[in-house]
């Protein structure tokens, strides 16, 4: 590689001065919709592979890998150094994000997937960094931080590395984990500010939250690999750009027990490519639409191989399947280049400080779940959180079985979402962020606080509709007493019950009795509230509180969960009153089990992005309040029937098997 020295103190200064005026602009543009403009392209080192790329119209991004980086054909040496890719980049008006660490802490940790992951320390001095910033301009839109929370976990399996670091590992509870894992990206995130560059965490567990609030301006997931379902992990990207008004990303990863595909071995000699390898080209299509409906600002693909080929004729490069699949995608994307605003109908929240990770990533290298990448989960909080995410994502939870046989490209990689699309926020959320949301459902364990009871008493007044449990008004091993909020009184005693009977007014809700498991109710006074279902003792298990414009729900099943000592899981009236809750939307796609979709405004339009996970084509229905105008696929084929139901607008087409459609409508909504 070229001198990556030190620069002199009077050439370092001046570089300094040049890219701060870059900084000072990007702290004022990082609002969601300003921040830059849509960016789609793929991962490459190389001049000719850039200007491939270009040649082969595939975006308008190129992320530039880590140095030293072994796949590809180019070597990093003097000559195909860092900024020989930027000057390609820039000579083809592409934008550029090299990446610049990859994990945890400052010490470089060698090691490859088989020695429990690796990480970089810095990639390059603080001095290069100002140079790239100096030659870049607006062109280099920020750094990227691979896989920082994939470290936390991996750290743990393997206790040599997390001594490394010691001082972000010393927690023992889930506030310390997040403390000290926040405090990580904040050190990061002032780091390369200070010199104007933004910073772009990849956080591809269930920790995005804690990248917007240390101050990173965009957090990447990353999708596939062997990471969590892609379903659940919009959730959370979307819940924590909402929350933090923010923009965000995603990294789609093509690689599937360590192969990615490619279909010309002499142009990319590298054992990991192979012809048949990584995952399929029809997976990816799917995440590309679900991903950018659901408003993702920065999609790229990880590596160069899947690409291009060379020409049969051996002169120049044409499209592989990937290629042709991601161009056609760029093609499509860049004809509708304006932000997408989700309408999502439910809102899980869940606690600031809470840090569950799922089990069963990593092809398995993680067999346990964690929170904090070290601390054992909470059987009943962290339990009710999993298993309502089941709920909504049918499936989501690879195996051990699934894992090792290969079988969790759907449920697993995808999941259906028969209650529609969800996002994740924390419970430092404000009224105004919750007030997109016509229903929130706080799961897990969750600390009262003050300031949590203003924002959430603020939204509900406002017309705002809140499912909390007994166990959500807890603060410091004590109930917060809120009658006129909740309509009744909390106490700390218990009854057993096996039934629960229905005997409110909703839609989707039968009056009916719900045979149950054994579960717990914490006993109430009843106020104000009105008592919607009870068990076969009379004891209340759901009331409604109506405060404000809106309405509260309180239920009194520990964690809404059914068991006793190991017996847990969720109850079936939970399951079916928090789908009757997410129906309440204007928008609803009527779905098989084998679809999961997304909704969203662009512009004065509606778009819905309808992903099938299952080989055998699936109906679908998307029904809308009022009577739209036109509708038409943007994506997929067939014929779109129209029709007016019960006072709204139903579209009806077929998506083919393991294929995505996009629906645009028209029109008065």
């Amino acid at each position: 590689m070229t001198d990556m020295g030190v620069l002199t103190g009077v050439v370092f200064l001046s570089t300094v001065l040049l890219v701060l005026a870059f900084g000072m602009k990007a702290q004022a543009d990082d609002s969601a919709g300003s921040l830059f403009p849509l960016l789609v392209g793929g991962e490459a080192h190389g001049v000719e592979n850039i200007d491939t790329l270009a040649d082969l119209g595939i975006g308008n991004l190129v992320w530039i890998p880590a140095p030293g980086y072994s796949m590809g054909n180019t070597p990093w040496d003097e000559e195909n150094d860092i900024f020989a890719d930027i000057d390609a980049c820039l000579r083809n008006g592409f934008f550029f994000m090299p990446s610049q660490r990859r994990g945890l802490g400052d010490p470089i940790r060698p090691g490859g997937f088989g020695m429990g992951g690796h990480g970089s320390g810095e990639m390059y001095p603080l001095e290069v960094l100002a140079r790239m910033k100096a030659a870049g301009g607006t062109r280099m839109v920020g750094v990227h931080a691979e896989e920082m929370d994939i470290d936390l976990i991996q750290d743990t399996i393997r206790p040599a590395y997390a001594a490394r670091v010691p001082e972000l590992r010393n927690y023992t509870d889930p506030e310390g984990g997040r403390v000290a894992f926040q405090g990580e990206m904040e050190r990061l995130n002032k780091r390369y500010t200070d010199l104007g560059i933004r910073f772009f965490p990849n956080l591809c567990v269930t920790h995005q939250h804690c990248g917007y609030r240390a101050g990173a301006a965009l957090v990447l997931g990353e999708l596939f690999e062997h990471l969590p379902t892609t379903e659940l992990q919009l959730a959370y990207l979307r819940g924590a750009a909402h929350q933090f008004d923010k923009p965000w990303g995603v990294w789609i990863s093509p690689w599937f027990w360590g192969r990615v595909p490619t279909e010309d071995k002499t142009l990319w000699p590298a054992p990991q490519a192979q012809i048949g390898g990584g995952h399929s080209v029809e997976m990816f299509r799917r995440a590309l639409y679900l991903s950018f409906v659901s408003g993702a600002r920065l999609i790229t693909l990880q590596e160069t191989e899947p690409l291009f080929s060379r020409a049969p004729d051996g002169e120049g490069y044409v499209l592989a399947r990937w290629g042709r699949e991601f161009k056609t995608f760029w093609d499509y994307a860049k004809r509708h280049d304006a932000p997408f605003v989700p309408i999502v109908p439910l809102a899980v929240l869940i606690d600031q400080d809470n840090g569950w990770e799922p089990a069963h990533l990593c092809q398995n290298w993680n067999p346990h779940e964690s929170v904090w990448g070290k601390l054992p989960i909470d059987r009943r909080a962290d339990g009710m959180l999993r298993e309502y995410f089941n709920v909504l994502l049918p499936g989501f939870m690879r195996t051990a079985e699934s894992v090792r046989n290969r079988t969790d490209e759907f449920p697993g990689y995808f999941a259906a979402t028969p209650h529609g699309p969800f996002d994740v926020l924390a419970s430092d959320v404000k009224a105004d962020r919750l007030a997109a949301y016509p229903v929130v459902v706080a799961l897990g364990g969750m600390d009262m606080t003050g300031a949590l009871l203003r924002e959430l008493k603020a939204y509900v007044s406002q017309g705002g509709v809140l499912l909390l449990n007994v166990y959500s008004m807890l603060h410091r091993n004590g109930y917060v007493q809120d009658p006129a909020f909740l309509g009744a009184m909390l106490k700390f005693r218990v009854n057993g019950g096996k039934t629960i009977q229905w005997c409110g007014e909703m839609e989707g809700m039968e009056k009916r009795t719900f045979e149950e498991d054994a579960f717990a109710t914490v006993q109430v006074d009843v106020g104000s509230g009105e008592v919607l279902a009870a068990d076969e003792k009379g004891n209340p298990v759901l009331l409604a509180q109506s405060y404000g414009e809106g309405t509260v729900y309180l239920s009194t099943v520990e964690y809404m969960m059914r068991g006793w000592e190991s017996q847990v899981g969720t109850l079936r009236f939970f399951e079916t009153f928090i789908g009757a809750l997410a129906r309440q939307a204007p928008v609803w796609v009527e779905a098989s089990d084998g679809l999961s979709w997304v909704a969203s405004r662009q512009g004065d339009e509606l778009v819905v992005a309808i992903s099938n996970h299952a080989k055998a084509p699936h109906a679908a229905k998307v029904m809308v309040a009022g009577h739209p105008l036109t509708a038409s696929l943007d994506v997929g084929l067939g014929k779109v029937d129209r029709q007016s139901v019960d006072g709204r607008t139903q579209f009806t087409f077929e998506v083919a098997g393991r294929d995505v459609s996009v629906l645009r409508i028209a029109g008065a909504w």
